[in-house]
């Protein structure tokens, strides 16, 4: 019995044993997690959100300490409280970009309701209230929306906003091009084009070209580009690595002078671009954009040369959708855009190539030099003509090799000037170019119950 029992005692000794291992791993993995998003967060918060600041007072301009302040996303119905403290100051860091209500109510004070209220992002947005005496009940609400002065910061620069981003045409939707908008950004070289030809005349890419902006009095490409919250320069030259859709952008800021000392990595300035998000109701779009060559007019070389316009294709097209996972808590938001792109350089390039008769081994017109027989050392002779060479003595497989090599003129591409006596640049033709992308841009939103919001995208 006594054995029976001790063997019993060991066995639920054992299973205790391995519950507190157990527990004791959920735990330290639990921190680790807490660790890490609490290291994470802060890093986010430095440079994707915006904030909401103002002040509370009578209507003698005294302050209103402890009146509470509620700030809602009309998109997403999350809101946030706070109270003002004794100087009758509030404020709410951390805050996304989008549209917003902030209602003020104070015990004894008419209730105050602002709405809209754009917060864009890295700005400090201020909306002070003046309350009037009154019930409660009543209520004053604002609906003008004033521009956004950013009078909390010293840091010079300007939001580009998600209706400029939308409504304006860009060649290429290079939402980079749209840093021009800004007051001190001056575009460098080859900064247009589409994402896969703005080099050349479309020849080929160059990715640093991408961030070649001299923004507040800096050098091309010694900007910081950020994309929510993540650092977009990459390690050599300072190369711009992502350019988002255009439609996949909600709005971008660019400072110029006076940057924060929350920001480095860069001798220029900082652009800040945040992508979209989804909200409690779907939102989408499908897109289609096509350029050719049918409005366009053939340079004067060409013409010359009697070659067509140059062919183009450039055809950008995508989808975008976004929406709520589960209403107030989750949302997603997903795009797709797709290039394909097929062109011929608009200058076209001469060289010097074999006519179709020496490629027969006829080198008998005026003006060409002798060849000679390296065997014999005398001239080329065939059928009494000098200066050719017998069929028999040409190799088959080489001369297949040159004939395929060389080209001989095609109508729609290049031309064949038969010289009467040989000459150089004979062959004109345009070359063809081309190039093909697809980018995907996904985001997730979760609203967490300490009152933060994180995603993976």
């Amino acid at each position: 019995m006594r054995q029976t029992r001790s063997k019993r005692l060991d066995r639920d000794h054992a299973c205790i044993s391995r519950r507190r291992e157990g527990i004791a791993l959920l735990l330290s993995v639990a921190t680790v997690v807490a660790v890490l998003m609490a290291v994470q967060l802060p890093a986010y918060a430095q440079v994707r959100f915006g904030a909401v600041v103002g002040s509370v007072t009578d209507s003698s301009g005294a302050a209103v300490p402890g009146s509470a302040v509620t700030l809602t996303n009309l998109g997403t119905n999350e809101k946030r409280t706070t109270q003002t403290d004794e100087s009758g100051n509030y404020s709410f860091p951390n805050v996304s970009a989008g549209q917003y209500e902030v209602q003020i109510d104070k015990e004894g004070f008419t209730r105050f309701d602002r709405r809209p209220l754009d917060v864009l992002v890295d700005v400090s947005s201020r909306v002070d209230a003046a309350l009037q005496v009154g019930a409660t009940s009543e209520v004053i609400t604002v609906t003008g929306q004033a521009p956004v002065l950013q009078t909390d910061s010293s840091s010079l620069g300007q939001v580009v906003e998600q209706y400029q981003v939308a409504a304006t045409p860009i060649a290429g939707r290079n939402v980079n091009n749209l840093l021009t908008l800004v007051p001190g950004v001056v575009a460098g070289g080859t900064t247009d084009g589409n994402m896969v030809g703005n080099q050349a005349g479309g020849a080929r890419t160059n990715s640093i070209a991408f961030g070649n902006y001299a923004i507040g009095g800096g050098f091309g490409n010694q900007s910081s580009f950020i994309v929510d919250g993540v650092n977009g320069n990459g390690p050599a030259n300072n190369a711009n690595s992502l350019v988002p859709s255009q439609d996949a952008v909600q709005e971008f800021r660019v400072a110029t002078n006076n940057v924060s000392a929350e920001y480095g990595n860069y001798a220029g300035g900082v652009v800040n671009i945040t992508t979209k998000s989804g909200t409690n109701d779907f939102h989408g779009s499908i897109y289609d954009y096509l350029l050719n060559q049918r409005l366009n007019a053939n340079d004067y070389f060409s013409k010359l040369r009697k070659i067509g316009r140059a062919p183009l294709t450039q055809n950008q097209f995508g989808a975008r959708l976004g929406g709520p996972i589960q209403h107030d808590k989750t949302f997603f938001f997903f795009n797709y855009e797709g290039l394909r792109f097929h062109s011929g350089v608009n200058s076209p390039s001469t060289t010097t190539v074999p006519t179709l008769a020496m490629l027969n081994g006829d080198f008998s017109q005026p003006g060409l030099p002798p060849i000679y027989d390296p065997t014999t050392g005398a001239q080329f002779e065939c059928n009494g003509v000098l200066n050719v060479i017998c069929p028999g003595r040409i190799d088959p497989t080489a001369q297949k090799i040159l004939k395929d090599l060389y080209p001989t003129g095609s109508p729609s591409v290049a031309t064949i000037t038969p010289p009467t006596t040989f000459a150089l640049n004979d062959y004109v033709y345009r070359t063809p170019i081309g190039g093909v992308q697809d980018q995907y841009l996904g985001r997730v939103d979760r609203r967490a119950r300490f009152v933060c919001s994180y995603f993976p995208e």
